[in-house]
């Protein structure tokens, strides 16, 4: 049941994110007309792109085995800001990528990833 409901949960985000970028409006703007809340917006982005770039990867290296992501301890920052980050190890590949990271520019580096 739980994986049912996440998988309707990752379609309807995935959905409401390919509706933003589409839009052509600026995503806070579109957000706020659309009541949506920014956090989880950014949130499952960053979910389903890191879903996406493994599953390139896994497809374009005919690799069986699932990336192993490793949670980082953050250093602190100036003002009690925490830098949020995460690597994907993927065979002898590892990438560390801030959470700020654009779409094209993951695609660019899971791509690149792919051909080592």
């Amino acid at each position: 049941m739980e994986r049912i409901t996440h998988a309707m949960r990752r379609e309807r985000w995935k959905q409401i994110i390919q509706e933003c970028n589409n839009s052509g409006a600026l995503k806070k703007d579109w957000l706020k007309e659309h009541n949506i809340n920014p956090k989880l917006f950014y949130r499952w982005q960053q979910k389903l792109r890191m879903e996406i770039g493994t599953e390139l990867v896994l497809t374009q290296q005919n690799i069986q085995a699932p990336a192993q992501f490793e949670p980082l301890n953050p250093p602190a920052l100036q003002d009690n800001l925490v830098c949020n980050s995460v690597i994907v190890r993927c065979g002898s590949v590892s990438i560390e990528v801030d959470e700020n990271i654009s779409d094209a520019f993951l695609l660019r580096l899971m791509r690149a990833a792919s051909n080592v």
